[in-house]
């Protein structure tokens, strides 16, 4: 018996602080995101609603190729680019609502942040600096997350990246498997595209460092250099990777829908996620010391970096700067390049990665017991922040919901303007009786529908023009919108009123 009891506590050797360390970060990502969030500070996006209510439309009607939940913008082409995400969303929700979408979603992002960790391990650091920096680089991207089809960006870039930095060690492995990633990728989100260009990169800078290498008859010891038939099989995945857009409901259409996104600069002015980090924020300071540490340790590293990873790191950094909308990509892309920097301002400090030791028995009953009592912690703040009281108090504190009972039990006027944030909600729950204004599909409705939403909403001149010109009889907006001072003097009366929102009707 007392045998059986020592090798039980010496198997448990294996947990020593370098696991637990990791353990501990993954569980803080898993942990930190699996709640609604607060009245204040929801991780609820709005357009959730949306996602949700066009799953449903698919399951019963199929891909939409045109507006259907507008009176706006009805008949213009839509590119439905997440239909798949949005059909899982719906399909989930289906089966454990909401709780199941934010537990789900918390998930993917702890597993991508787990995926940066190996990224930054891959690049020389130690255990502990490695969550250090996957730690920062996670709270940098942290806007971004939440029950939402964009964060499977973030966790197939992580896979894409993981996987070709493997393929250039063991060139012997499959690769084509990845082909298959970009059709189901691409269908999850047009954001696949990111993939091949990040793909792409890869490809040429393999190429580079592959002809530079041979041409000084040298290989440099631990790193491999693809021959000339493993880069041709990049090149060929490259192309097949684009060409998988055709391969869904939307076909070329996905691969020309980023540059509409792109080039509206009403949506890069108008909307914050498109908008460039706030660096006066938390996450735009942890983005700024990322940046620090990335040129610290390239001015500081006695050898070049690895050519991928500083093209994958520069075009992650552009992107990032851009958008904090693709601050993740950063986080992923630019993972190795953080890592090789922060490793040559270690080494210049004379520090270096310590190699792990098995833990003794009382340690790791230690280490044990202290992972009991988080997993105890972290099971008790998730199941006070998932109960059905919880969400629902985010929710009604953020979107219209009684407002839309009562609109909905009322039939006013059906030509509606609504508050830019409702539009979502709204879709959800009270299509298709009241078509919206507006929605946070801001590309389906382009500039010029989103600039009548403007002229309205911001009260510029002439701000009744658009509410006369689409025959508009019924309003909803925030109870703390500036349209509530003029309304009631212009001819419109009002219906009903919470803290949250207010409807409006003429006469």
């Amino acid at each position: 018996m007392a045998v059986g009891v020592r090798e039980r506590a010496g198997g448990l050797r294996w947990l020593d602080v370098q696991r637990l360390l990791l353990m501990v970060f993954v569980g803080v990502v898993f942990v930190g995101l699996a709640r609604p969030g607060d009245p204040a500070h929801p991780l609820l996006e709005t357009d959730l609603w949306w996602h949700l209510a066009n799953g449903r439309y698919i399951l019963a009607h199929g891909v939409p190729s045109h507006e259907v939940y507008s009176h706006t913008a009805a008949g213009h082409v839509w590119v439905v680019h997440e239909w798949l995400a949005d059909v899982l969303f719906y399909l989930l929700y289906q089966l454990g609502g909401l709780r199941l979408l934010i537990v789900l979603s918390a998930a993917v992002v702890a597993v991508a942040a787990y995926l940066v960790y190996r990224l930054l391990r891959h690049a020389g650091l130690g255990n502990n600096t490695g969550v250090l920096l996957g730690m920062l680089l996670f709270f940098a991207a942290a806007p971004s997350f939440g029950p939402r089809p964009q964060i499977i960006n973030f966790l197939l870039t992580g896979v894409l990246c993981l996987a070709l930095l493997r393929y250039r060690e063991h060139p012997t492995t499959r690769v084509w498997w990845l082909l298959a990633l970009f059709v189901a990728w691409a269908n999850l989100h047009s954001g696949y595209l990111v993939g091949v260009g990040l793909l792409a990169v890869f490809t040429v800078a393999e190429y580079l460092q592959s002809a530079s290498r041979r041409l000084a008859s040298a290989r440099q010891e631990g790193v491999s250099i693809l021959a000339k038939p493993d880069l041709r099989r990049l090149g060929a995945l490259v192309v097949l990777g684009f060409l998988s857009g055709l391969l869904t409901p939307a076909t070329y259409r996905l691969v020309l829908f980023p540059l509409g996104t792109l080039s509206s600069s009403r949506i890069q002015s108008f909307i914050i996620e498109w908008a460039s980090p706030d660096f006066h924020t938390i996450p735009g300071q942890t983005l700024m010391v990322c940046v620090l540490i990335l040129v610290g340790g390239l001015l500081a590293s006695r050898r070049p970096a690895d050519l991928t990873y500083l093209l994958w790191g520069a075009a992650g950094l552009t992107l990032a700067l851009t958008s904090q909308r693709h601050v993740p990509i950063f986080a992923v892309a630019g993972a190795p390049l953080v890592g090789h920097a922060a490793g040559a301002l270690l080494a210049a400090l004379g520090v270096g990665p310590r190699r792990p030791r098995a833990a003794s028995v009382a340690a790791a009953r230690l280490n044990a017991g202290i992972l009991a009592v988080l997993v105890l912690l972290g099971g008790a703040f998730m199941t006070v922040n998932l109960t059905t009281p919880s969400i629902d108090r985010v929710v009604q504190a953020i979107e219209p919901v009684q407002a839309t009972e009562w609109l909905l039990a009322n039939r006013p006027a059906r030509q509606l303007f609504n508050f830019y944030s409702f539009g979502g909600w709204l879709i959800w729950k009270a299509y298709p009786e009241y078509p919206v204004f507006i929605d946070g599909r801001t590309e389906v409705y382009g500039d010029a529908v989103f600039d009548d939403y403007l002229k309205t909403e911001f009260l510029t001149d002439n701000w009744q023009e658009p509410l006369d010109r689409y025959h508009v009889n019924t309003i909803m907006i925030s109870s703390g919108d500036r349209l509530t001072l003029l309304l009631p003097t212009h001819g419109w009366r009002l219906a009903y009123s919470d803290s949250v929102a207010r409807v409006y009707v003429r006469g």
